[in-house]
């Protein structure tokens, strides 16, 4: 059998990017060899899809939102028109531009036919949060399915004893404009306050790396800039005792080593699901 997994990521510096394009590998292993597999990288845009795949799976990471993304629809609809049995996964649905610094929502309808009909034809529709498979619901997919995002299967259940840390990032809450530095400051301060370590984790992203606002707020001997990997922040999570993230993948890296964490607000309701699916946890 001929897998074609569209919009591969493992290329990209995100975390979360990596996290899934891994996971998806690691999946892969277990029901297909390895050259059975193609990859359509997701930054590679490309109008050709080859018609000898007898399956297709889309990986919809981060990418259904806003907009049309170009690199992921128009493959899609190439092999759906080629015939190919399509699935489409792992997505956040989520058509709200948020306007400026403000978040203020509104809903862009626009791209949306567009999407629906893709989706009505493929066989499977899978999202990892709960607002985004009401929303398709509502919206006649009838058929969609919700499954935490692949990169959950990151966890495992070991058990590891925690230490007197707490880490922080960022993400979307760097482009509000009621977020500043100096509230960030206030926060660590009060938690070092506490007696607790905070460890500043970057999270490359565009056009600023999380790091871009933490690296300069390490500057007391309790607080520590890190650039990690996702398996070593996904490790972190597991001997910490409170993991404060905007990143969607930080909780599901924090849910997975049953860390309990903290998040906000994105631009996207990826959070808002996220803490529908995970949390309250059993902590």
């Amino acid at each position: 059998m001929n897998i074609l997994l569209i919009g591969d990521t493992i290329k990209s510096k995100n975390l979360g990017c990596q996290l899934v394009s891994h996971s998806f590998r690691e999946g892969f292993k277990k029901y297909f060899s390895e050259d059975s597999v193609t990859y359509l990288d997701l930054f590679k845009p490309t109008s050709y899809v080859s018609p000898n795949y007898d399956k297709v799976i889309v990986n919809g990471e981060g990418a259904i939102s806003k907009s049309v993304n170009e690199n992921i629809y128009n493959p899609v609809v190439k092999c759906l028109e080629e015939g190919i049995p399509t699935h489409f996964t792992n997505f956040t649905y989520d058509p709200r531009i948020i306007r400026g610094k403000e978040f203020t929502p509104s809903i862009n309808y626009g791209f949306e036919k567009e999407w629906m009909d893709v989706f009505k034809r493929c066989v499977t529709v899978s999202v990892r949060d709960p607002i985004s498979y009401q929303y398709l619901k509502e919206r006649g997919i009838k058929e969609v399915k919700l499954y935490p995002d692949i990169g959950f299967t990151i966890g495992n259940n070991n058990s590891k004893e925690r230490s007197n840390r707490v880490l922080l990032g960022l993400g979307s809450i760097t482009k509000r404009a009621d977020i500043n530095k100096n509230q960030i400051k206030m926060l660590i301060n009060n938690i070092t306050e506490l007696n607790y370590e905070v460890y500043l984790l970057d999270w490359p992203s565009h056009p600023h790396s999380d790091g871009y606002y933490l690296q300069g707020l390490a500057n007391n001997q309790n607080v520590f800039y890190k650039q990690v990997t996702f398996q070593e922040y996904f490790e972190l999570c597991q001997t910490s005792k409170l993991n404060i993230t905007g990143r969607h993948h930080g909780v599901v890296m924090s849910a997975a080593a049953q860390c309990p964490y903290i998040t906000f607000e994105t631009n996207m309701w990826k959070t808002e699901g996220d803490n529908l699916l995970y949390g309250p946890l059993y902590y």
